[in-house]
């Protein structure tokens, strides 16, 4: 019998603004979405870090 895989999936949302904009809601063109899935803590640690870099770099 196959082992199972328990796979983990978080949602997440990240919001970009200027330092005089906090504070003042969230502006819907500075939200960035993502959803990962992932199998033990640490590859969640590493797949998050690479997708929250991602979207920085898309900001640049």
């Amino acid at each position: 019998m196959p082992e199972k895989t328990k796979i983990g999936v978080v949602q997440f949302s990240l919001s970009f603004c200027k330092p005089e904009e906090k504070g003042k809601g969230m502006n819907p063109d500075s939200i960035e979405t993502g959803l990962v899935a992932f199998t033990d803590l640490e590859e969640l640690r590493k797949v998050m870090h690479d997708e929250v870099d991602r979207m920085i770099n898309i900001r640049k």
